[in-house]
């Protein structure tokens, strides 16, 4: 499902160049779980960012169903983001001016597509927001906001969860 061939990323940094990430080979097939350790600095925030069509490599490729994404158009790839690869960010991304029934829904909305209600309340459910959908962001607690968010990227059923 998804193929990192000889990904690089290079910063610069005090006119010095920082390399992130160097070479990084890797395959995640469908139903593996992966997780990245490491200390702050050392790259696992980038490699997502790659990984989820955010932040283009210097070098390698990024094979998701075995095309490269960095070969689409910036359009195809927030689409592929929206339709296959769901991202829960490390900061919240949550619209303080929608209600949280409204923040899950929003990106399904923003590209006219369906709400599986059924999905929806499954969701809902399996997350205890149910009490939270009418409620504002600001009014949540952090990890009250982070249930909203993750039950916007299962919403959507992406085939790959970052």
């Amino acid at each position: 499902m998804l193929t990192l061939k000889n990904v690089s990323k290079y910063y610069q940094q005090n006119g010095q160049i920082l390399k992130v990430l160097t070479a990084i080979n890797m395959e995640v097939h469908e139903g593996d779980m992966i997780c990245l350790i490491g200390k702050s600095g050392e790259g696992k925030t980038t490699l997502l960012r790659i990984i989820s069509g955010l932040c283009r490599p210097d070098a390698g490729e990024v094979l998701f169903n075995k095309s490269n994404i960095y070969n689409l158009p910036e359009k195809q790839r927030s689409k592929l983001r929206l339709n296959s690869i769901g991202v829960i960010h490390q900061h919240s991304t949550l619209i303080d001016e929608l209600s949280c029934s409204e923040n899950i829904q929003f990106p399904l909305r923003m590209c006219n597509q369906p709400i599986d209600k059924k999905w929806f309340g499954h969701i809902i459910d399996a997350l205890c927001i149910d009490n939270l959908l009418s409620e504002f962001p600001t009014s949540l607690s952090g990890g009250q906001r982070k249930r909203i968010e993750i039950a916007r990227v299962l919403l959507q059923t992406p085939r790959l969860l970052i």
